[in-house]
């Protein structure tokens, strides 16, 4: 068996997520049946993680196994041949054995786009949240500091998340502001399902002043889902990469 590792492009707004959906268009299933054409094997891919409807990646990274001995660069062009207009295989290489996208990643590049102007812009509005009133970009700075460290991350978490444990850990979050365009990047050892999103809620509105910075330490500290903050929208979610 050859194990190979892939990097993934992909703007999410057509489809349901990574995960393959019983009825619905996924990341994961274009590229599986595909790969099932050119390869003629069924083959499953472990991807480093799942990300939500509507969300996008620059460089998500996979790996599969094949059985048959392949030109991995004619697979990778065959590939890309087929998949749509929205997904592009932009590395391809063989791994170690040992290798799996999710298992040994280290660290997740996660950054979220938002454009902060009274009028909305024709061509971001898939790829960026539209805010049209002005944010305070240090009181939110001084909110994100309360995140980074090791925590369990339960308050920042999806209704009806199942994982083993929301202990997780922030290296950085910076948030950057250039004109209309505010950049929010997070580094960090995993995240859990809707976790960046609903950080990045809870950011915008310290930076509105629903909420003094304080707030999202007590999000922290209490370890339940707050009814108070808003969950980001999916369309300015990109995986920007996976560290390993």
């Amino acid at each position: 068996m050859k194990n190979v590792k892939i990097i993934i492009e992909f703007d999410g707004t057509d489809y349901k997520g990574w995960q393959v959906q019983p009825n619905d268009p996924s990341i994961q299933q274009e590229i599986e049946q595909r790969l099932m054409i050119v390869t003629k094997e069924f083959v499953r891919i472990h991807a480093s993680g799942r990300t939500d409807a509507g969300v996008h990646a620059e460089r998500m990274t996979a790996n599969f196994e094949i059985e048959k001995e392949t030109d991995l660069s004619r697979l990778k062009k065959s590939l890309n041949a087929l998949l749509p207009d929205d997904i592009t295989i932009i590395e391809m290489a063989e791994a170690p054995v040992g290798f799996h996208a999710r298992k040994s990643a280290k660290q997740k590049i996660y950054e979220y786009r938002i454009f902060n102007r009274k009028d909305r812009s024709p061509f971001l509005r898939r790829y960026a949240w539209h805010i049209r009133k002005p944010l305070d970009i240090y009181s939110m700075k001084k909110a994100a500091r309360f995140l980074i460290g090791e925590y369990d991350f339960t308050g920042f978490a999806s209704v009806g998340s199942e994982v083993r444990t929301k202990v997780r850990t922030i290296y950085d979050i910076k948030i950057e502001k250039e004109g209309s365009d505010v950049t929010l990047t997070f580094v960090g050892s995993g995240f859990l399902k809707q976790m960046v999103r609903n950080i990045v809620g809870l950011l915008v509105q310290v930076g509105h002043g629903k909420f003094t910075a304080e707030f999202a330490e007590v999000v922290l500290v209490a370890k339940q889902i707050q009814k108070e903050y808003i969950t980001a929208p999916p369309e300015g979610l990109f995986l920007k990469d996976v560290i390993y």
